[in-house]
């Protein structure tokens, strides 16, 4: 059943076969999905049931990346489609390899951000004693990248559901950033991300990033 708002006289809620939600200022109208059948869900073909098996284990993965991956995604707002609804695409496209018998999600393959502005390259991660030493090359001025583009950092166990993120770790220009240690970091390891971000130079509020880079397990 659809609510009114007392205020604006809007509508939210589902609305026949219609869900109505608000998103920022914007009321947007969505199809229900429809409910199958059991006989319906014997019926699956196997392209479907591997459709709905990436689908769950993306689901899964992204589970407790959303704030990071609202960060990441930010360029991808489009209407009524978010970050997540663009990385969680994106994922399921381009983020799992074949094992011979099923699609499994390959973390290496995996962007935490997606984006125009120019990657990190020549890039190098280790721990230390005092935390995570990154390096990389002062590419500035190549295509759009600007000496005071940050380096956006993504450490993520997802067996574990563990996840620490960074969006000023330092400039392109400084070829390096040491992330220190913080919460327990140095107590368990994870996938390592790194990116880049820079602010708009036509709005100077909204923020570009660059695609991530996988540094492997760290």
């Amino acid at each position: 059943m659809a609510k009114v708002d007392i205020t604006s006289g809007a509508l939210s809620g589902l609305l026949g076969n219609m869900v109505l939600v608000k998103i920022g200022d914007r009321y947007y109208a969505r199809k229900r999905p429809r409910k199958r059948t059991k006989a319906e869900k014997k019926r699956v073909s196997e392209p479907k049931k591997q459709t709905y098996s990436r689908m769950k284990q993306s689901q899964g993965f992204l589970k407790i990346l959303t704030r990071p991956i609202a960060f990441g995604y930010q360029e991808h707002i489009d209407g009524a489609r978010r970050p997540f609804h663009a990385c969680l695409s994106h994922t399921q496209s381009n983020a799992f390899s074949h094992n011979g018998s099923e699609y499994v999600l390959d973390p290496s393959l995996f962007k935490i951000s997606l984006g125009s502005l120019l990657p990190p390259q020549g890039v190098t991660v280790e721990r230390t004693s005092e935390g995570l030493q990154f390096s990389w090359e002062d590419n500035s001025w190549i295509s759009s990248a600007k000496p005071f583009d940050q380096a956006f950092l993504l450490l993520y166990n997802p067996e574990d559901m563990r996840v620490k993120w960074e969006v000023a770790g330092g400039y392109r220009k400084d070829k390096g950033y040491l992330w220190p240690q913080q919460n327990n970091m140095d107590t368990w390891s994870g996938h390592v991300y790194l990116a880049f971000s820079q602010v708009s130079a036509w709005d100077k509020t909204s923020t570009v990033l660059s695609d991530s880079l996988y540094l492997g397990w760290v």
